[in-house]
């Protein structure tokens, strides 16, 4: 499913959501929706640089793995930025 809760309500959403934690077979999602992520899906799988790696741990966990890793990059982009204008 790619953004299965674009242009559904919350009624909507909370229906699918519904549907879906009934649903026995497997499925892929590709979604932004936080909340539903958090309530629909057990596992995660973080695509990039040509790579699938699960990822050990919640969606909580995500987020806050994500926020510690964006903000190395920033710090080290600003330290790179220093570095030219001196």
């Amino acid at each position: 499913m790619d953004e299965p809760t674009n242009h559904l309500d919350m009624d909507a959403i909370d229906a699918l959501i519904e549907a879906l934690m009934s649903f026995t077979g497997g499925l892929i999602v590709v979604s932004h929706d936080q909340f539903f992520i958090s309530k629909v899906c057990t596992d995660l799988w973080c695509i990039g640089d040509g790579k699938a790696v699960k990822f050990r741990g919640g969606f909580d966990d995500f987020k806050k793995t994500t926020m510690k890793n964006t903000m190395k990059k920033v710090e080290e982009s600003v330290r790179n930025l220093n570095s030219i204008t001196k």
